[in-house]
């Protein structure tokens, strides 16, 4: 037998290891929800003991924000090993493989929960195996491989379904466009090693900067997004402001190597004149990269509307968060910076400004 064959024969396992394997892949089974449609499609959600509450409200044990579904709309609680599915009151009711349910039924494996318009929810068993093999799939299907942000067809998604809900509840939205700037140099000089950690390491600064119902994605090589909801221009800024200092304080080390990094940020809002569709809103955003681009880059740039302010602006508190920019020319907004209060247009239709057009 050559070299090569010992190489390539296969390693044998004794019987024992073999039923050791088994006997851990086989552990107890949990209770999961996986999302089917809707939002936070291909998630899965686990449920633990006691009461599971399931709704819009941020401080909800499984969020869903389709449309339809209510603040708190329906809850899950275990019972003698079981889960037991409950409405909460909710505006548009909770189905159970099509069946709107009035009162409370004992979930079996493969049963089908519809929340609202949208969301359809399965309820299953699972092992270890399966649930770690659903949470990798998700992964792959919804983040960047490299940073971890959330891909293009994420944010496309979302930015859609934003814009309908800042409609709806007459509520602005904001949208930031990123760009690493002179990220060429990096990879020309440091190699794209280096350029791949400078990558990983602004996520992740980024992602300690803005909040929880956020999206950031990566749209392209060193090109970023950040969609905010229910925000002002005025607080907007200081979101941008906030993720070009924590980046620029923050220097990349790279096998030794300090690598110092900084971003230019065009700020878009649904408020801003002209804009009347998602597309505008990205549009807009571009437009404003470009100019912070011009005008000597780590910088944010925004309409000035030049008009009354809305009811929203930064505090105190606020503003001193914000910081200044590097070149001390851009000012923070002023009064007149921010969105209108009310347009004649607005004012005779009820809604805000600020609110995105449907």
């Amino acid at each position: 037998m050559t070299g090569q064959d010992e190489d390539e024969r296969t390693g044998s396992l004794s019987m024992l290891e073999i039923e050791q394997q088994a006997g851990r892949d086989q552990r107890r089974l949990s209770a999961t929800l996986t999302c089917l449609a809707g939002r936070a499609m291909g998630r899965v959600f686990k449920l633990e003991a006691g009461i599971t509450v399931i709704g819009r409200l941020e401080s909800a044990d499984i969020q869903m924000e389709d449309d339809g579904v209510s603040r708190k709309h329906a809850q899950l609680a275990e019972v003698q090993g079981g889960f037991m599915l409950r409405d909460l009151g909710s505006t548009n009711g909770t189905m159970c493989n099509g069946v709107r349910i009035a009162q409370p039924v004992m979930l079996r494996d493969g049963d089908r929960v519809r929340l609202g318009r949208n969301a359809v929810l399965r309820f299953d068993y699972q092992d270890e195996l399966e649930e770690q093999m659903q949470s990798k799939l998700y992964d792959m299907a919804t983040r960047d491989p490299l940073t971890g942000a959330c891909n293009r067809r994420v944010f496309l998604d979302r930015l859609g379904s934003e814009w309908a809900w800042a409609y709806r509840h007459r509520r602005p939205c904001a949208l930031i466009a990123i760009d690493i700037d002179h990220f060429k140099d990096v990879n020309d000089t440091h190699g794209h090693a280096a350029g791949d950690q400078v990558l990983r390491d602004l996520v992740a600064i980024m992602m300690r900067a803005i909040r929880k119902e956020d999206l950031l994605a990566r749209t392209g090589g060193e090109e970023f997004v950040l969609l905010a909801r229910a925000t002002l221009t005025p607080d907007a800024y200081i979101v941008s402001e906030r993720l070009r200092t924590a980046v620029e304080s923050h220097p990349v080390v790279f096998e030794g190597r300090t690598i110092n990094i900084t971003i230019s940020l065009g700020l878009a809002t649904s408020g801003d004149p002209g804009v009347t569709t998602p597309d505008q809103l990205m549009c807009r955003a571009d437009e404003m990269l470009y100019r912070s681009k011009q005008n000597g880059r780590n910088r944010t740039e925004f309409t000035d509307t030049g008009e009354p302010p809305g009811d929203e602006t930064p505090g105190p508190d606020a503003v001193a968060q914000a910081g200044t920019t590097s070149s001390g020319e851009f000012q923070a907004p002023k009064p007149n910076a921010g969105p209108p209060s009310a347009s004649p247009e607005s004012a005779a239709s009820g809604r805000p400004s600020n609110t995105p057009k449907p």
